[in-house]
């Protein structure tokens, strides 16, 4: 009965840690699509603002993000690596971009900064995320991603734009409008994994407690019944006062 008892305590306690112990080997086509398309949309972001240092200099904002767009991308080459993927090169690098798909301005160049990090966020709010759910790694790499070029990327170019690249409290409504949202969104999701992993925890807890009161049961009961031996024992020997008495 001991064996059985700690046999589906130690059954219960496993299953309450499952979620966290087990994860996903390989990836669903989904999952691989939406991991194609981000890393495709960093190389493409990464090649652009190579193009606009080119042409307007490098003492721009392009110059800082175009190193966080090459991370980016990196951070996505790593997810594929590490499920087994073939890893596509950024083919944007030695082809040349259309030339009317080339800013002519400087001022242009930043609109086109707020243009393509306002879709950059949609992409992952609205299609990559939601693709990715059962996989928390590239989740928490997606939600990184989104985060830079919601707090970092565009409302620099929004601030560059407006001719005051130091001064982000200039940006647009809209633009402060996406970065603030995006924020809370993060914040949010950081929030509700971590109330996962205190309940994954709290289960854990109760599974080991339940099996330290049925421990604390079971020589509770020992106990008593080494008391009812030593109650039948004091009975036989009155009994045999009893006996003796009657002899």
């Amino acid at each position: 009965m001991k064996t059985l008892t700690k046999t589906i305590a130690a059954a219960t306690f496993l299953c309450a840690l499952a979620p966290m112990t087990f994860a996903a080997t390989e990836l669903s086509d989904e999952a691989l699509d939406a991991i194609l398309i981000a890393l495709d949309d960093e190389y493409k972001a990464e090649a652009l603002y190579a193009e606009l240092i080119e042409t307007f200099g490098e003492n721009t904002a392009f110059s800082n993000i175009v190193g966080a767009e090459t991370t980016h991308a990196d951070a996505l080459v790593e997810l594929l690596e590490k499920y087994g993927q073939d890893v596509p090169e950024n083919i944007y690098l030695t082809t040349a971009l259309p030339a009317d798909a080339l800013p002519t301005t400087l001022e242009e160049a930043y609109a086109t900064g707020v243009t393509g990090e306002i879709h950059n966020i949609a992409l992952y709010q609205e299609e990559l995320l939601p693709a990715v759910t059962e996989y928390p790694d590239v989740t928490r790499v997606f939600t990184n991603l989104l985060n830079a070029s919601a707090t970092k990327h565009l409302p620099t170019f929004a601030a560059c734009a407006s001719g005051n690249c130091s001064d982000r409290s200039a940006v647009s409504p809209e633009v402060a409008e996406i970065a603030g949202m995006t924020r809370d969104t993060v914040s949010t999701q950081g929030q509700g994994r971590q109330a996962q992993g205190t309940r994954m925890s709290d289960r854990g807890e109760d599974s080991q407690s339940g099996g330290r009161q049925a421990g604390n049961g079971r020589n509770s009961g020992n106990g008593n019944q080494g008391q009812g031996n030593g109650n039948k024992g004091q009975g036989g020997g009155n009994g045999g006062q009893g006996k003796g008495a009657r002899g």
